[in-house]
């Protein structure tokens, strides 16, 4: 997915970017919704950053996205309440068996497709609320480099249950740059990091970005 395509579709409303809702949302989740709603805080902070956006509302929209990364939220309360309660999930388990639901049905269908079978007709909750996941975290911390945010990079915390020794490190060394640091970043990310996935290869751009782009502050 290339930086154009992903930006697809994307337009304002308010203070943040959203994409229109899909067929394919609502037939999947039982219920309409804008595309996006699931990687809200990602979404606006990777947008910030690669416009390189410095604007007022730029601002802005980073400071909401900063409350919902403190307080752990998916996206707005706005938002929230657009859901149903009977068609989200209550707690990370249940995200967690929605997701592998999802992914054994779109293999099992992507196999009946190649044998000239009908597709399975599935449908899954949404995410849990409070069901946050490393990638918003990583972009939020991009987005407050771009926008020279050093207190907020000291300030937050990640979840204990999204550690990973990559990240980890990677959040240690932009708190407080060291040499001793970078090194241990590089060590952790050239052994913790196998995958090739598009995506996982889209969070290593923005780690590498923050670490090329954060500015040293006089309280280092």
């Amino acid at each position: 997915m290339t930086e154009t395509t992903w930006k697809k579709g994307f337009f304002k409303k308010d203070w943040y970017w959203i994409q229109p809702s899909e067929q394919w949302i609502t037939d999947l989740f039982g219920f309409e919704a804008p595309r996006g709603v699931g990687d809200f805080v990602y979404n606006q902070c990777r947008m910030i950053k690669e416009d390189e956006d410095k604007s007022s509302w730029a601002f802005y929209n980073f400071e909401q996205c900063k409350f919902l990364l403190r307080e752990g939220f998916r996206w707005p309360c706005h938002l929230q309440k657009n859901i149903p309660k009977k068609r989200q999930c209550k707690t990370r388990l249940g995200s967690l068996y929605n997701k592998e639901k999802f992914r054994h049905y779109k293999r099992k269908n992507k196999r009946r497709v190649k044998a000239g079978k009908e597709k399975i007709k599935i449908t899954c909750k949404a995410r849990a609320w409070r069901d946050c996941t490393r990638d918003s975290y990583i972009s939020g911390i991009a987005c407050a480099v771009s926008l020279n945010d050093i207190q907020f990079i000291k300030d937050i915390s990640i979840p204990w249950y999204l550690w990973r020794p990559n990240t980890w490190a990677w959040h240690r060394y932009l708190k407080k740059p060291t040499e001793k640091g970078l090194a241990k970043y590089d060590f952790w990310n050239e052994t913790w990091t196998w995958s090739k996935k598009e995506f996982v290869s889209v969070l290593n751009e923005l780690r590498t970005y923050a670490i090329l782009n954060r500015k040293i502050d006089q309280n280092d």
